[in-house]
């Protein structure tokens, strides 16, 4: 099922972003932009899950074909997560990564800034988020 490959996808992704505990994310630029594009990879291998889940495993027919902010806002309803605020951050910061990519540039501490919060909040959020679904999807059909 869907739900399956997307949780695939995530448990990677997951392991790769991991690793940038390893690395020297705020002295090499390469590095840096290497891990805003994982956590973007990440967050949307997390939202396909989710909405794999909600509408092939679970069979939620009001499912949200709009925006990632209504699919966050159904996964919350249905408990697929519970801290709306960490999930509405992450799609926030998603969102503005195009604009932090030019902004480095200029700027390096913008994107600075952003990979602090992916590795002290976003990571440990998407790791626990993996975690839950291998415990949902394992009771999901095959």
């Amino acid at each position: 099922m869907g739900y399956e490959i997307g949780l695939g996808r995530l448990v990677r992704l997951n392991a790769s972003l991991a690793l940038a505990y390893q690395k020297p994310v705020f002295a090499d630029d390469y590095v840096l932009c290497g891990l805003l594009d994982q956590f973007s990879r990440a967050f949307d291998s997390a939202c396909a899950t989710m909405r794999c889940v909600l509408a092939d495993g679970w069979g939620v027919d009001d499912f949200p074909e709009g925006t990632t902010r209504e699919l966050l806002s159904k996964a919350l309803y249905n408990g697929l997560i519970t801290d709306e605020k960490s999930w509405l951050s992450m799609l926030r910061l998603r969102s503005e990564l195009p604009q932090i990519h030019v902004a480095t540039l200029d700027n390096p501490s913008v994107s600075a800034v952003a990979a602090r919060d992916i590795l002290e909040r976003y990571i440990p959020a998407l790791a626990a988020f993996e975690r839950d679904m291998r415990e949902v999807v394992a009771g999901l059909p095959k």
